[in-house]
C-alpha cells in the first residue's frame, strides 16, 4: 500500500511538474504495475493535490505512452510489448554509434586526457571492490 505522506507535495514548487514526475517514478519503480487502473481521486488524495493537476499528469503521461486512456474507465499503466523493447534497443544502438562517432571526430586533447583520467579512476575504483 503507498503512504500518502511519502508523496506530499509542497505547494511552492511546480505541483504539475511535481505530480507528473511522481506519478511517473511510481509506474517506472513498479509500485504502480502495468495493467493498474489509475484512479484521479485516489492519486489526489494520497499526493495531497486537487483533481486537476493529476488529470493533466496522467494527459501528459499519455502522450509519452506511459498510460492509456479507457473509454468511460479512466486511465491504466501501459504494458510494454517485447517488439517495441527489441525496436527502441535497435534505435538507441544506431542513436549511440553515431553520437560516439560524432565525439569521436570532435574531441579535443584536453577532453581526451579527461576521459582517460575518469577511465583510470572507474578502473581503480572497480578493483577495490
Amino acid at each position: 500500500m503507498l503512504d500518502a505522506q511519502e508523496f506530499a507535495i509542497e505547494h511552492p514548487l511546480s505541483i504539475r511538474e511535481k505530480v507528473y514526475t511522481l506519478i511517473l517514478d511510481l509506474i517506472l519503480s513498479g509500485r504502480i504495475a502495468p495493467a493498474e487502473r489509475l484512479v484521479e481521486n485516489r492519486l489526489a488524495e494520497l499526493l495531497g493535490v486537487s483533481r486537476t493537476p493529476v488529470r493533466e499528469a496522467l494527459h501528459g503521461l499519455e502522450r509519452e505512452g506511459f498510460v492509456e486512456a479507457i473509454p468511460r474507465v479512466g486511465y491504466q499503466v501501459r504494458e510494454i510489448q517485447w517488439e517495441e523493447v527489441e525496436e527502441l534497443c535497435e534505435i538507441r544502438q544506431v542513436n549511440e554509434a553515431q553520437a560516439a562517432r560524432w565525439a569521436a571526430q570532435r574531441i579535443t586533447a584536453t577532453q581526451l586526457r579527461g576521459l582517460r583520467e575518469n577511465l583510470a579512476a572507474a578502473e581503480a575504483e572497480g578493483e577495490k571492490r
